[in-house]
This record gives C-alpha cells, sequence and structure tokens, in this order.
C-alpha cells in the first residue's frame, strides 16, 4: 500500500530504483512538504519525479482503484480501517460456528469467512464498510466455498 511510486534525485545523485512514498509531512509555518520515501530517505518535492499514483491517492481523489486479486483489495481495506469483525451476539464473542458464519454470508451481513480454529470450526467474519467490494468478496467467497 503506497501514496505514490516516484524516482529521486538527493543530494545531487538520481537514484534510479523506483522509491515508494510512505507519508507525507507538512510544515504549516514554513511551508514546507517533505515526503519520507522507501528506506526512509527524506526528499522535497523538487527531488522527485511521479512515476505512478498509489491507490491511498486514488481513494483520496475519487479515482479507480488497482489491485492484483481480491487479497490484496481486502488488505488494503483492512489496513485503513475499512472493515470490521462481525460480532456473534449469542456469546459477544468475534468467534461464530461455522454453519453460523455460512448464513450470515448468504444473508449478506457478512462478505468474509475467516477460519480461526478448524478443530472446534469457529471462524471470523468480516463486513467492509465498501459496499461494491463486500459484494464481490462475498460472491468469491460464497463460490469458494460452494453455496
Amino acid at each position: 500500500m503506497y501514496y505514490a511510486k516516484v524516482l529521486a534525485t538527493m543530494m545531487g545523485c538520481k537514484v534510479d530504483t523506483p522509491l515508494i512514498i510512505k507519508s507525507v509531512g507538512y510544515d504549516a509555518p514554513e511551508g514546507i512538504v517533505t515526503y519520507t520515501l522507501t528506506h526512509e530517505y527524506r526528499c522535497t518535492h523538487s527531488a522527485l519525479k511521479l512515476l505512478e499514483r498509489g491507490n491511498i491517492w486514488k481513494l483520496e481523489h475519487g479515482e479507480p482503484l488497482s489491485f492484483a486479486n481480491l487479497d490484496e483489495e481486502a488488505g488494503f481495506y483492512k489496513s485503513l480501517g475499512m472493515s470490521q469483525k462481525v460480532i456473534f451476539t449469542d456469546t459477544e464473542s468475534e468467534l461464530w460456528p461455522f454453519g453460523g458464519g455460512i448464513r450470515e454470508l448468504q444473508h449478506g451481513r457478512a462478505d468474509q469467512l475467516i477460519v480461526k480454529d478448524r478443530k472446534n470450526q469457529e471462524v471470523v467474519l468480516i463486513k467492509y464498510d465498501n459496499a461494491e467490494f463486500g459484494n464481490r468478496m462475498r460472491a468469491a467467497e460464497l463460490a469458494r466455498l460452494g453455496c
């Protein structure tokens, strides 16, 4: 997950390997924007050449996101806190019996089923804030589980 992929010139030396912008800092009194890159390099905007915008930037600007697969997309939303575990109200626990988890998927109250304890057949259910992604994940999960 990254904000952008860039080439940088630091201390007069061009770095030929693409670097990832991990964070952006803004010093309000000085008006200076600094970027923290891969390997903890720091530089200013003038030292960067944009290669590709990342999914964080795309999300912030309403652009289409791009992922290699559903698992990568799920990880993106989870890392940003855009998902939550579904609580099993009978026990006030995040653990569900397998059959109950399948039923919650089928009724659209959960989007992903993760096996937590194979021996006891307990699962954790995830619901995503992005409904469109949640629908795609749920369809893939139901197909994977043969439902």
